[in-house]
């Protein structure tokens, strides 16, 4: 660690004002956080730590030819999925702070090293908090000085793991969290080459790429990188569709009816706007809600489905596509899901879940999905399709968020995927 540039670039998903994680509803319970606040939820999550001593052999799991894959929940997981088929490609999949369900070929990390060590930096931690000028970055060390501590033991801790066992590969899933993003510059340290991939659609709030190489899912990923880091990068960028959609989009043939609405919510979203348009469309349509796995008002969703008694899809169990398959048509807001339906060729829509409007993904700009603000405009639309949603090619209008649609490598992004390990030789 090198720098408070260096610890604040690390931790970019508090100290970005244009993400403005604290404005988000999962860390917006407490509008203003105390220094002793954060100190108190750093001893908590060191005293949980040593939970993942049971984890050590981990360590020394990971060989010279291995790929690492670092997940740090099913999303994640679930995106990179269709590769753990083919044994050939020797990876191993870590799971660092991974919340998502259990998996039998997840290594869970020990990252009860690095929060012991972390002790010594609570010194330059209080030093970097105090000194600072930047009433933002304050407030985020007031948050995350567990985040922030830590990391200067992590990147100790992995620069001597990763140049013991040299990997052939670090892959990261996520390019703005701390434990994959310092990882990475660990893996540079340890001279170990480095892949950032897609696991949903990004922003022009993301950092600006730091991994030797960068598989993307279409143009507008690659383009929102681009101007962020102002054309100038030297991260190799490919292009290779959605890869966990892999091999599903080859068996889709479209809807014939509009009977069964999915309806994805997200941390943004509110529940009181979702109950009000779950109110409309019950009357004419089966609903199935699937909320975010990592909103803390999961059980909230799940206690409205039992209210308005319709289907629950348990996103923390159960994948994406396998949600997909059982509906005809998805509702969402700012969520990636909505490139996923396209590309099953299911009638998709944009609504209005949140009282902030935002335009996260550029969905609606680039227009490939339709927004509604009001529930019974919705209602009327999807009645107008609902016998002959085919009409419409919903498949093509993703595209620019897709690149391998209407191309030989639609629905099999894991060969191009190895095409391009081979590729470059890693």
């Amino acid at each position: 660690m090198s720098s408070l540039e260096d610890l604040l670039d690390s931790n970019y998903i508090f100290t970005s004002e244009e993400i403005d994680v604290f404005s988000w509803r999962v860390y917006s319970k407490k509008y203003y956080y105390y220094l002793a606040w954060g100190i108190i939820r750093y001893v908590g999550h060191l005293l949980n730590s040593f939970r993942t001593v049971i984890y050590l052999p981990t360590l020394f799991k990971v060989k010279k030819n291995d790929i690492v894959v670092i997940v740090t929940s099913s999303n994640q997981y679930d995106s990179i999925a269709p590769l753990l088929e083919d044994d050939s490609l020797k990876i191993k999949v870590i799971g660092i702070d991974f919340n998502g369900v259990a998996k039998d070929n997840v290594l869970k990390f020990p990252i009860f090293i690095s929060y012991l060590l972390s002790i010594f930096f609570i010194p330059q931690t209080l030093y970097y908090y105090f000194t600072c000028k930047n009433a933002y970055i304050r407030k985020s060390f007031r948050y995350g000085f567990r985040e922030y501590c830590l990391t200067f033991a992590y990147r100790f801790v992995n620069r001597v793991w990763l140049g013991l066992c040299k990997p052939r590969l670090l892959i990261i899933l996520t390019d703005h969290q701390m434990v994959a993003r310092d990882m990475v510059k660990s893996a540079k340290e340890s001279g170990v080459k480095t892949l950032y991939m897609q696991h949903a659609s990004v922003t022009d709030h993301f950092p600006r790429l730091i991994t030797d190489y960068a598989f993307l899912e279409g143009s507008d990923a690659k383009n929102k990188y681009l101007n962020i880091g102002k054309g100038q990068t030297d991260t190799i960028i490919e292009l290779i569709g959605i890869l966990k959609i892999n091999g599903a989009i080859n068996h889709a043939v479209g809807e014939r009816s509009v009977d069964n609405i999915g309806l994805c919510t997200n941390e943004f979203d509110d529940l009181e706007l979702a109950d009000n348009l779950i109110l409309v469309l019950k009357k004419d349509f089966k609903i199935t809600l699937r909320p975010h796995p990592g909103d803390p008002r999961y059980e909230n969703w799940r206690e409205m489905t039992q209210k308005h008694e319709i289907l629950f899809s348990d996103s923390r169990n159960q994948r994406a596509s396998d949600f997909l398959e059982g509906v005809n048509c998805v509702v969402s807001y700012n969520s990636g899901i909505i490139t996923e339906s396209l590309m099953l060729n299911k009638p998709t829509f944009s609504f209005q879940l949140s009282h902030k409007v935002f335009d996260h993904y550029g969905f609606v700009e680039h227009n490939i999905v339709t927004h509604f603000d009001k529930a019974t405009d919705l209602a009327n639309e999807l009645n107008k399709i609902r016998n002959a949603p085919n009409a419409i090619n919903w498949k093509n209008r993703v595209k620019y968020y897709c690149d391998t649609i209407d191309t030989p490598y639609e629905g099999r992004s894991s060969e191009l995927v190895k095409k391009l390990l081979v590729k470059y030789s890693i």
